[in-house]
């Protein structure tokens, strides 16, 4: 099928040669996963310079530190292939704030930012809004696998492949995750803030636990615009 393409041309009020980041990025398996972690982890961060223009945008996923290097160095190959400036910083934990147990990664893109608050929430730009996507529903399933495998990288539990849970404050965005999966060849399962991802032999669950066809078909309907079908 035909690459997906974020443009981001049309999240630029003023281009600028200052711009060096690429502004048609391919949603591949690095994207993809980016963006899976970002669903997890990250939040978008403005300079609100009125009422109806948001400037100086930024992309922070936070990684434990230290345990989590591995996800800054995947970042940052990202970063660098995009051509997105990226900044880092340690931050105190939430109980003490002189231990610094964390780090934000900053991918410094005004586009980007401006897309993920289209793309990323069914309101407020908080954690309990987040969503999938739109555009994961069109691409491949290997490309899906890569963005599940970006929120379980970065809030998940369990073993990859075998049994995931994911928990979320957002609602619909245990929905879209359990919709996502079941299409990618994951079996899933919603429970109170929780998916779960069960492969294939990975546990015995009674279908009374599985989420009912109907929501199914009407939250296809309610997507069916968005995916272009």
């Amino acid at each position: 099928g035909t690459k997906k393409i974020v443009n981001l041309r049309k999240y630029i009020i003023k281009d600028s040669s200052r711009i060096r980041a690429v502004k048609k990025i391919p949603v591949d398996n690095e994207f993809a996963w980016l963006m899976g972690l970002y669903i997890a982890e990250g939040a978008i961060n403005f300079k609100q310079t009125n009422r109806l223009l948001q400037t100086s945008g930024q992309v922070v996923i936070t990684v434990n530190y230290p345990g989590e290097e591995y996800l800054v160095a995947r970042m940052k190959n990202i970063a660098s292939k995009y051509k997105i400036p990226i900044y880092t910083n340690m931050v105190g934990s939430g109980f003490d704030r002189s231990r610094l147990s964390a780090k934000h990664f900053r991918l410094i893109y005004t586009a980007l930012a401006r897309y993920l608050r289209e793309a990323a929430y069914d309101g407020p730009t908080r954690a309990r809004f987040k969503r999938v996507p739109s555009i994961l529903y069109e691409v491949s399933p290997d490309i899906r696998k890569s963005f599940l495998k970006g929120i379980f990288d970065g809030d998940g539990s369990g073993k990859w492949g075998h049994v995931v849970r994911i928990a979320s404050t957002s609602k619909k965005l245990l929905i879209d995750l359990v919709w996502l999966a079941r299409i990618t060849g994951i079996e899933s399962s919603l429970f109170n803030e929780e998916v779960r991802l069960i492969w294939k032999g990975g546990m015995r669950y009674k279908k009374s636990d599985l989420l009912p066809a109907k929501l199914f078909i009407k939250y296809f309907k309610q997507i069916s615009k968005a995916i272009n079908i």
